[in-house]
């Protein structure tokens, strides 16, 4: 196997409205931290494949078409073997003509955002092909604690597992891409400066820590957070959440070594068709609505505000939900790769990890092919319980059925 890596800065050159917060429309400030497209070139005998990594909360849809479109026309392979992957920092720019929540191009993108992404996009696909080098692969794994966990209650269940892969030589380590589940929204909708929150935070410590190069893959992330673990919204609580992870990053690594003369990938696709009850919609809305009226929490205004957003959103759109959930999984040696279009939640996750096949699986969420996220898959015990479950058009039950359909194509 070959690796190559590169990393371009996509900070918007210009004030722009931030993606994540329903409730935040302010334009933005300035930037805290640098934004960045990663992309990863792999190939085995001749044969290429490419990952992306954007420091963005989601991705457009015809952007995420075309972009796959040329890259694998560019490296020659399917269109489902580009991945297209966001680490869901809500304290990005907006990247959709009109904006996520307001559905008009009044909150929308800067004009011209689009295209200086896609041309960061190139320049880092050429860079990482012409940086190209021999590589063994391994992983290992640990169990994170004290820094995140169920957004929705400490008492739920949550999978703080983090996964490290690396690709190295004999004398020095070319990249560690590392994948966990965390909701990066340790920075709240106060923030009006581009960051890429925990995720862009801990992979620069760990990038200079470990003088080389870091690619984060975010896992199943759905009700992951920092809502339970952190002590503020701002930059110095950014720091600290930031010191405790990096700590946990210094222990003794028993590495797996895995087979890399081969890369093996399918495509997945699973549709989704929902009869949507406007009445119902009518009174979830209704019923919301008068409990932000009458909320005084800081973090549980901010979720209303989005769920209300998102509810609007479903009963503008008739009575009718469709959804196609295009994705792809990869397997190098015993790696096995789940790229899903969606926001998991966490123990939906842990059932794919756990289907019992021989191989080490990574769930990597907001991973698309051939589109963006379809949003949250809530697992049945935490249905009506959360907002996540209030902002979403899939029914209960939906999801398991997802994650059937998935486990059902692991072993290939």
């Amino acid at each position: 196997m070959k690796v190559g890596y590169a990393s371009h800065e996509i900070t918007p050159i210009e004030p722009s409205y931030l993606c994540g917060h329903a409730i935040r429309t302010e334009i933005s400030k300035g930037t805290l931290d640098p934004l960045y497209v990663s992309c990863v070139i792999l190939d085995v005998d001749g044969k290429k494949k490419c990952w992306y990594s954007f420091d963005l909360v989601m991705l457009d849809r015809d952007f995420t078409i075309q972009l796959q479109k040329v890259v694998s026309n560019i490296i020659e392979c399917n269109e489902y073997e580009v991945v297209c992957s966001v680490i869901h920092t809500h304290s990005g720019p907006e990247v959709s003509e009109k904006g996520v929540f307001s559905e008009t191009s009044e909150l929308g993108a800067r004009p011209g955002y689009s295209e200086f992404l896609f041309a960061k996009c190139m320049e880092a696909l050429y860079e990482a092909l012409a940086h190209l080098e021999e590589a063994n692969v391994r992983y290992d794994s640990f169990e994170i604690e004290g820094c995140f966990g169920n957004r929705n209650g400490k008492e739920h269940p949550a999978d703080k597992e983090c996964i490290c892969i690396q690709f190295y030589t004999s004398d020095r380590v070319l990249l560690t891409c590392v994948n966990f589940a965390c909701h990066p929204t340790v920075l709240g909708p106060q923030n009006l400066y581009f960051s890429a929150d925990i995720f862009g935070s801990i992979r620069n410590r760990l990038q200079e820590k470990w003088n080389s190069s870091v690619f984060m893959m975010q896992g199943a992330a759905g009700d992951m957070g920092t809502r339970q673990f952190r002590q503020g919204e701002d930059n110095v609580e950014l720091s600290r959440l930031t010191d405790l992870l990096d700590i946990q990053f210094n222990r003794n690594w028993n590495w797996i070594n895995v087979k890399s003369d081969e890369i093996k990938t399918i495509e997945t696709h699973f549709e989704i068709d929902e009869d949507i009850d406007l009445s119902e919609l009518q009174i979830r809305y209704d019923e919301n609505k008068r409990k932000l009226d009458q909320e005084t929490n800081h973090d549980q205004i901010k979720l209303l505000n989005s769920g209300l957003a998102a509810l609007k959103f479903q009963m503008q759109h008739g009575t009718h939900y469709h959804a196609d959930l295009d994705g792809s999984i990869w397997k190098i040696g015993k790696l096995c790769f789940v790229c899903l279009p969606c926001e998991l939640f966490n123990q939906l996750g842990v059932k794919i990890k756990n289907a019992g096949i021989d191989e080490k699986i990574i769930i990597w969420g907001y991973a698309f092919n051939g589109g963006t996220s379809i949003g949250y898959l809530v697992d049945e015990p935490q249905y009506g319980k959360s907002y996540e479950s209030i902002a979403t058009c899939i029914k209960k039950g939906t999801p398991e059925k997802y994650c059937d359909y998935i486990i059902s194509k692991l072993d290939f």
